[in-house]
This record gives C-alpha cells, sequence and structure tokens, in this order.
C-alpha cells in the first residue's frame, strides 16, 4: 500500500529553509498585481543571493518587482521566438541612464553614451518574467 507523502512536513521544511522569500513573497505578488492594473504588464526578477550559504536558513535567491516604466524585454522579430534580452535601467541625478542588460550567458551594464561599464559571464539565464494584464497583449 503506498503511503500518502507529509505533505505537512514538507511544508514546514520549506518554511525552515526560505523563511524571508516565503515572508515576503505576498507582498511582491501584491506589488506585481499593481503594476498589472496599471501599467497593464509587469517584471519579476529572480536572482541567485549574493549571500547565499552564509545564512543557511535564507534562499538562495532574490526575488525583485521591476517597475515597468524602467525595464523591457528584447526579443526576436518573429512571433513564438524567446527573449534575446531582460533590461532594466536607473536614471542619475544628472540625467545619465545606467542600463542592466540580461542575455543568456551575460550580464552587461550600458551606460547613455553605449559605453560597457561591466561584462561579466552568468550562467542563469535572463531573470526577468514578463507578465500580461491582457492576454491579448503576451502577442506583442
Amino acid at each position: 500500500m503506498a503511503r500518502e507523502p507529509d505533505r505537512e512536513g514538507l511544508s514546514c521544511v520549506l518554511c525552515r529553509l526560505i523563511p524571508e522569500t516565503i515572508g515576503s513573497k505576498p507582498t511582491k505578488d501584491k506589488e506585481l498585481a499593481e503594476w498589472q492594473h496599471i501599467a497593464g504588464t509587469a517584471y519579476r526578477m529572480v536572482l541567485p543571493d549574493k549571500e547565499a550559504g552564509v545564512d543557511p536558513d535564507a534562499a538562495p535567491f532574490e526575488i525583485y518587482t521591476l517597475d515597468p516604466r524602467f525595464s523591457f524585454v528584447v526579443r526576436y522579430n518573429d512571433l513564438g521566438l524567446p527573449t534575446v534580452m531582460g533590461v532594466k535601467y536607473v536614471e542619475r541625478g544628472n540625467g545619465d541612464r545606467v542600463f542592466g542588460c540580461y542575455t543568456a550567458d551575460h550580464y552587461y551594464e550600458i551606460d547613455s553614451s553605449w559605453k560597457i561599464l561591466k561584462s561579466e559571464e552568468q550562467i542563469f539565464g535572463i531573470p526577468n518574467l514578463r507578465l500580461y494584464l491582457d492576454k491579448k497583449c503576451a502577442s506583442i
């Protein structure tokens, strides 16, 4: 006779493994939903935690809700092809913009004059996830 999995025990283990992420995820989900209703699209970014391994009880990743006014994804020109790059940018006090660009295997920081400030290999793919409020917009 097959034994039922201990779902309560599993959830307790997960809560111990990633307490900060579980605690903040509903807040991040709410932010994401708010941006979807305001802008019609929303972006979530999941990146590895730089301090992973330091605290054994912490999640090995960080979840960010990006402002869609300062985030976008680049796609191939044909329908149905994957995302090429995820981009977020900040505007400095002097008006200059700095773009953080994630490709499948690289991260670049580029300034307003298109000078590459930083270039490093990465193995985590494109962390920007675009969500749509209206399914008709999903093909755009």
